[in-house]
């Protein structure tokens, strides 16, 4: 009985075991693909600094 447990839980650690290499490159192709997201914060704030000094000039403007 305890054989009939331990074989399908020994085949499911070899298929995970087997799966981890495939998972782990793609885990790092996707941290390699969103990298540039790291500065979008940046990218964010600089477009909102341009978007503020717009409406006071067209507020100056009269507009």
């Amino acid at each position: 009985m305890v054989v009939a447990l331990v074989v399908p839980i020994l085949v499911l650690a070899w298929r995970i075991g087997n799966q981890a290499g495939s998972i782990l490159t793609r885990l790092q192709q996707a941290e390699t693909n969103t990298a540039g997201l790291a500065g979008l914060n940046e990218t964010i704030d600089s477009a909102l600094g341009v978007i503020a000094g717009l409406k006071r000039g067209r507020t100056r403007l009269g507009g």
